[in-house]
C-alpha cells in the first residue's frame, strides 16, 4: 500500500518520527543560528545608532556653545562700543563746554573792559563839565 508516494510498512511511523525529529533539530539549529546573527546585527545597529545619537548631541552642544560664545562676544563688543561712544560723546561735550565757558569768560572780561572804558569816559566828561 502506498500513500503520497510512501511505502506503508510497520517501520514507516518510526521513520517518519525520526525524520521529523531530524528536521526539527536542523530547523532549530538554523533558527538558533539565524536568531544569533540577527541579534548581533540588531545589537550592532543599536550601537551604531547610539554612537550617531551621541555624535549628533555632541555636534549640537558644540554648535550651541559656539553660538553662546559668539553672542557673548557680540554683546561684550556692543557694550564696549556703546561705552566708548558715550565716553567720546561725554569728552566732546566736556571739551565743548570748557571752550564755551572760556569764550563766555573772555566775553565777560571784554564787556567789563568796555564798561570800565565807558565809565572812565563818562567820568572824564563829567569832570570837563564841572
Amino acid at each position: 500500500m502506498q500513500l503520497h508516494n510512501l511505502e506503508i510498512s510497520e517501520e514507516i511511523l518510526d521513520t517518519l518520527v525520526e525524520s521529523y525529529d531530524n528536521n526539527e533539530k536542523a530547523y532549530q539549529e538554523e533558527y538558533g543560528e539565524r536568531y544569533e546573527v540577527l541579534s548581533q546585527e540588531i545589537l550592532e545597529l543599536k550601537n551604531t545608532w547610539t554612537k550617531e545619537q551621541e555624535e549628533h548631541q555632541r555636534i549640537i552642544q558644540e554648535r550651541n556653545d559656539n553660538l553662546n560664545r559668539t553672542r557673548q562676544r557680540d554683546t561684550a563688543e556692543y557694550k564696549y562700543d556703546l561705552e566708548l561712544q558715550r565716553k567720546l560723546a561725554s569728552d566732546e561735550y566736556a571739551q565743548q563746554e570748557k571752550l564755551l565757558y572760556k569764550e563766555l569768560e573772555e566775553l565777560q572780561q571784554e564787556m567789563e573792559k568796555q564798561w570800565t572804558a565807558r565809565e572812565k569816559a563818562i567820568s572824564e566828561r563829567e569832570k570837563q563839565f564841572e
